[in-house]
């Protein structure tokens, strides 16, 4: 069975310590998403994929060299 994206995060997200687990969460990231997305007035699919690409970059999901190019062509930013 093929796991979803979020799943992929809520896994790597529990595998951290759990000192990391609160630096990530206390960061405000969702609140400073959601202003980027207004910015950029994009639909809430677009706004997912963009947290979701941030999330993986920060959980070493994927390498965060990549992750202006991942923003750029997977939500048009």
């Amino acid at each position: 069975m093929e796991q979803t994206t979020e799943q992929i995060i809520a896994d790597a997200y529990a595998a951290l310590p759990p000192v990391v687990q609160e630096a990530v969460a206390s960061a405000d990231l969702s609140e400073k998403l959601k202003s980027l997305a207004q910015k950029h007035q994009l639909h809430l699919d677009k706004w997912a994929i963009l947290e979701n690409e941030i999330a993986m970059a920060l959980l070493g999901i994927t390498d965060p060299d990549d992750l202006k190019e991942n923003i750029q062509s997977n939500v048009g930013l």
